[in-house]
């Protein structure tokens, strides 16, 4: 099997470098295709990373953070600190 592997990627690199020369050239359509295309992959890594990086520190602080009852968000008390009756507060 290794033997077949190897005479393809010979059989391409021989293909490859037996092409003449091909005097090409970047037409503006083209220089502004590969300059967005540059833009947009820069920006996707960028807010990827954004996200992974803000996922990993809230893990992070997850594993820190106590186990206690969050209080309520009404601005009420939490359960459990209600005063005992009759304590006049």
């Amino acid at each position: 099997m290794q033997n077949k592997q190897w005479f393809t990627v010979a059989t391409v690199c021989a293909a490859v470098s037996a092409t003449p020369e091909a005097l090409a050239y970047i037409d503006p359509g083209t220089g502004s295709m590969l300059i967005q295309s540059a833009i947009a992959a820069l920006i996707g890594i960028a807010f990827a990373f954004r996200n992974g990086v803000r996922t990993t520190l809230h893990w992070i602080a997850q594993l820190f953070r106590k186990d206690d009852a969050e209080p309520p968000r009404d601005g009420g008390t939490p359960p459990g600190d209600e005063p005992p009756a009759g304590s006049g507060r």
